[in-house]
């Protein structure tokens, strides 16, 4: 730390000595943390948040900690410079750290903040691929909220004004993060009926036979509807510009018409010897499938997945090795083991 201070030291007299008008901010900060022993790339709280030291020209001093988001960097280095926010950012800007006796240019600075995640709201509105002809109504709402805002910016009290837009850009957040959350879900699902589908026919090719009487005629009507869902998205997706979507939607059709395609061409034969074993092998794929999608926020719950493997193991195969036993109960333990920390703890690695 005493080393990073001489040389940001260094630094700010060589800017000072070179320009020498006092007119310089500087921006202190980091793209990650780290923890006293050198980790990083976790998500401990130590490895997540970052310093974040302002001064200079243009700063205000107070003397109490704010937290803000590293985003919000982005619109801050905008505002000191005098040069338009980027198009790409989604950061609301920290007016507070704003060394500036003039409430109007505040009000000036956060409407253009808020013109510009209003942009980015549509751009997120466009890329969901949907009948784009009409405009939601939080694209509405926030239109009618900065042409308000505008109009009011010489009669309007500069106070009632700020907490205005303050408002209009919580509400332009929320809208941007419904739009992500909405096209993230149709990925999810497009995701999950490619994969579904995938393993459903390789589950066919592997144990499935040729039917002896193959209908003809259902196979052809899966084809047309096929082929006319794949005109049809080319039509819906024609001027999107989010191509990934329609990729997905593709894939996840043509998983769906693999499977029908399957189901009516092959047959499941499975040599069973005992019903009990094999019921008790399906209740074990789905309960392990359960444990992996729980397992993702409890990782405690791994451990009784890999305990549950053990049991089947001794139920289904009565032969099985020692080895095999003592191997998965050591990784039965794994996930109970406490997480690295920001002190070192080497003896967990």
């Amino acid at each position: 730390m005493n080393y990073v201070d001489r040389k940001i030291k260094e630094v700010v007299q060589l800017t000072e000595n070179f320009f020498g008008d006092n007119s310089t901010a500087y921006i202190f900060t980091s793209d990650h943390g780290m923890t006293d022993w050198g980790s990083h790339g976790s998500g401990s709280t130590d490895e997540t948040e970052t310093p974040f030291i302002v001064w200079g020209a243009g700063i205000n001093t107070f003397n109490f900690r704010q937290n803000i988001e590293q985003i919000d960097i982005t619109p801050l280095i905008s505002t000191l410079i005098g040069a338009p926010i980027p198009i790409n950012n989604e950061g609301v800007l920290p007016w507070q750290y704003l060394n500036v006796t003039d409430l109007k240019y505040i009000n000036y600075a956060l409407l253009n903040n808020l013109k510009q995640l209003t942009y980015q709201v549509k751009a997120n509105h466009k890329m969901n691929c949907e009948d784009n002809e009409y405009a939601d109504w939080r694209e509405i709402e926030l239109d009618n909220k900065i042409i308000t805002l505008d109009k009011d910016l010489e009669t309007a009290d500069l106070n009632e004004r700020l907490k205005e837009i303050i408002n209009s850009i919580k509400l332009a957040k929320k809208s941007l993060l419904y739009f992500r959350q909405y096209q993230r879900t149709r990925f999810l699902l497009y995701l999950s009926i490619m994969w579904l589908g995938w393993i459903i026919s390789l589950f066919f090719k592997i144990t499935g036979v040729n039917r002896p009487v193959i209908h003809s005629f259902i196979l052809l009507i899966t084809n047309i509807v096929f082929l006319i869902s794949i005109i049809t998205i080319f039509i819906m997706y024609k001027d999107c510009n989010n191509w990934r979507l329609s990729y997905y939607t593709f894939l996840a059709i043509v998983s769906l018409w693999l499977v029908i395609r399957n189901a009516i061409i092959y047959t499941i034969k499975l040599k069973i010897c005992n019903n009990k074993y094999y019921w008790t092998l399906i209740a074990e794929i789905i309960f392990l499938l359960v444990i992996m999608f729980i397992g993702l926020t409890y990782r405690s719950v791994l451990s009784i997945g890999m305990l549950s493997i053990i049991l089947t193991q001794k139920i289904v195969l009565k032969n099985t090795k020692n080895l095999f036993f003592w191997t998965a109960l050591s990784l039965a333990v794994f996930p109970l083991l406490p997480v690295v920390e920001p002190y070192p703890r080497i003896y967990i690695v």
